[in-house]
């Protein structure tokens, strides 16, 4: 695991956390602050050594994760008539919106390579 700093066009830094996971594939994640470049490199060292066979987030399609939260959450956590105003929202607003839209869970990076 590494700290690479890099020189945008702009000449400002940029800053990458290179680690690899359990399977050796290759992971870089960008931060605008050195600070935060840090605290994820120390984050992903500690993920590391509680679990070693521990590997980043996958990337999921919105549609697809939005179907297993109403499946394994929220139909067993809300009144039927809650689960079918959810239901609604992600059908009508959210899927049209962002059912394409691949994501992963989040520690304040600003891009993926």
């Amino acid at each position: 695991m590494a700290i690479v700093t890099r020189k945008r066009n702009d000449g400002t830094p940029s800053y990458y956390v290179k680690y690899r996971d359990a399977t050796k594939q290759e992971h870089w994640e960008q931060f605008d602050r050195k600070k935060d470049a840090q605290a994820r490199d120390a984050e992903v060292k500690a993920l590391k050594a509680r679990n070693r066979t521990w590997s980043p987030p996958t990337a999921v399609r919105f549609d697809v994760y939005a179907q297993q939260w109403l499946d394994n959450y929220a139909t067993h956590a809300v009144k039927p008539r809650v689960l079918g105003g959810y239901q609604r929202a992600v059908r009508v607003v959210l899927n049209p919106a962002l059912g394409t839209k691949q994501f992963a869970g989040s520690h304040g990076r600003t891009s993926r390579r």
